[in-house]
């Protein structure tokens, strides 16, 4: 706790002194502070005459009227649902037809199934074919890379400034320094406070 002889109360002192919680440094600094007794009267007061205000409760029903008057639209899908569900059951054409359409897709993805099941080879060799490819486009990307890299005009400089261990050390050493350095200061910006704040005077 902070010394109260020399700092005034902060807003969790006048709250334990208004509930009766205060501990012992609290009551004896308020005795020698007439700025901490007078703002703890005013506090005093002013709770006092919240307590005294009339509390308003909602009428019976309130929720309930406002709920009805709310318009929550219905989502896209589901009023699709109910648009085409009205017009399949108008007349036994469409129920026909909708029924067919459903056995069709439902023969179509058993078929699919079935036939997959029945090439597990095929996929097997066409997903090592897919897999060689990719690693082969990835080695030609990076080849590229490196050359365009190469070539840059700043290249030759770049290397003779790291051209040597010493040098190369000297600069990842500054690199890991300028790293450690914004996440300490990054850890200090996310930090919380810790200092209590003097109350404020009126």
């Amino acid at each position: 706790m902070h010394e109260h002889q020399q700092d005034h109360l902060t807003p969790d002192d006048l709250d334990a002194l208004l509930s009766e919680s205060s501990a012992a440094p609290v009551s004896l600094h308020l005795e020698s502070c007439r700025d901490c007794r007078e703002l703890l009267e005013a506090e005093r007061t002013l709770v006092g005459l919240l307590d005294e205000m009339p509390r308003f409760d909602p009428a019976p029903g309130f929720g309930d009227r406002v709920m009805a008057r709310v318009n929550v639209p219905d989502p896209f899908a589901l009023r699709a649902l109910r648009t085409l569900r009205g017009k399949v059951a108008v007349s036994r054409r469409s129920l026909v037809f909708a029924t067919s359409l459903v056995v069709v897709l439902v023969a179509t993805m058993g078929g699919s199934v079935a036939w997959s099941l029945a090439n597990q080879e095929f996929f097997a060799a066409v997903g090592t074919s897919v897999a060689g490819e990719a690693a082969r486009w990835f080695w030609l990307g990076l080849q590229a890379l490196a050359s365009n890299l190469v070539e840059q005009p700043w290249y030759e400089d770049a290397l003779n400034v790291v051209g040597t261990p010493a040098r190369l050390a000297l600069f990842s050493g500054m690199a890991s320094l300028l790293y450690l350095s914004g996440v300490l200061a990054l850890r200090r910006l996310m930090a919380l406070p810790t200092q209590r704040v003097a109350h404020a005077q009126f």
